[in-house]
């Protein structure tokens, strides 16, 4: 990309950083010890704790050529104080006549999502293809979240506690629908997520096994974000340097939600990562050394920034991709 036509790929950067350091952000708070990484992730029984059932929980919301959309909410296994958060909701999308052993894919958002739009639109066009597709709202966020936390600023927050558990609660929330896909006899199962989603699916790869993951421009490593211009406002990164909270101390303590501190269970030839060159939100190095880590998947980079990749035509390419390499294989 031309260094002409650079500025104009990374207005939707710029705006997005201007809009979270507008936001509420909960207070400083540290943790009293560092969390042992593999310690952190055995207490929450990823893998192996009481399974929901979701299938009891679905309700049909339309019914149409390509299949059916129903809506899903069960109990999530890790509860907090706010009563709304602790209720996993999401869609379900599945082809007419689906396919004995058709795959399973979940899809999730970024950071201060709102509604399921965006990601709707994905899921409907791989149930075309006679996929089952499953949505899902993250902890905090839409009807999840507390009307005293702000849209994007309840997740990724100088509150280093409540960032662990909101994200340990992302992933065994996930895992929870990517397990009960499985037990329903999907042949195949995946998950995509893209920045915080990203995130949420990395940590996903590396505690259940699974046949695919596409992580798009993940939110891969929060201590390089909180430590830069972007996501909190001056005053907050003022307090993370006065309590001595540099970049380095910051991977210390969310040391078990950095991915490159765990190893992937998923099948190295379904994991992808697509990222964007200019990336100012997450960064792509960030994402360039995961990928390093973990043995240099199929990686494609555009020249785009963070925003514009999202509504780049390569995020559909990547999904169909996914898709089609599975169908060659079934």
């Amino acid at each position: 990309m031309s260094d002409l036509l650079l500025p104009r790929a990374l207005l939707h950067d710029w705006a997005a950083m201007r809009g979270s350091m507008g936001l509420r952000h909960l207070p400083l708070r540290l943790l009293e010890q560092p969390l042992e990484v593999e310690e952190f992730w055995e207490d929450l029984h990823i893998a192996d704790g009481p399974l929901a059932d979701l299938g009891a929980a679905l309700m049909v919301l339309e019914r149409g050529p390509a299949g059916e959309v129903a809506r899903f909410a069960f109990p999530s296994r890790v509860t907090t104080p706010y009563p709304q958060n602790n209720v996993v909701v999401g869609r379900m999308y599945t082809p007419n006549a689906p396919a004995a052993g058709v795959p399973f894919l979940l899809l999730l958002h970024v950071n201060g999502r709102e509604e399921l739009s965006f990601e709707d639109g994905h899921a409907r066009r791989l149930m075309a293809r006679g996929w089952r597709v499953g949505v899902m709202a993250l902890p905090y966020h839409m009807g999840r979240r507390p009307p005293h936390l702000d849209a994007g600023a309840a997740v990724m927050t100088p509150d280093l506690p409540h960032t662990l558990s909101a994200l340990g609660q992302a992933v065994s929330d996930a895992a929870d629908v990517l397990r009960w896909a499985r037990v329903q006899g999907a042949g195949r199962v995946g998950v995509a997520g893209w920045s915080l989603g990203g995130l949420a699916a990395a940590l996903v790869a590396t505690q259940l096994p699974l046949e695919a993951a596409l992580l798009v421009e993940p939110a891969v490593s929060l201590p390089w974000m909180m430590s830069r211009y972007g996501l909190f406002p001056a005053s907050v990164r003022r307090q993370l340097r006065a309590a001595g909270l540099s970049q380095a101390a910051l991977e210390r303590a969310l040391a078990p939600v950095l991915p490159i501190n765990l190893r992937p269970q998923v099948q190295h030839s379904g994991l992808r990562i697509l990222a964007a060159r200019y990336d100012l939100l997450v960064g792509y190095a960030p994402t360039h050394a995961l990928w390093d880590a973990w043995g240099r998947p199929a990686l494609t980079v555009q020249p785009t920034g963070h925003v514009a990749l999202l509504f780049q035509p390569a995020l559909a390419r990547a999904l169909d991709g996914l898709a089609s390499g599975w169908e060659r294989e079934g």
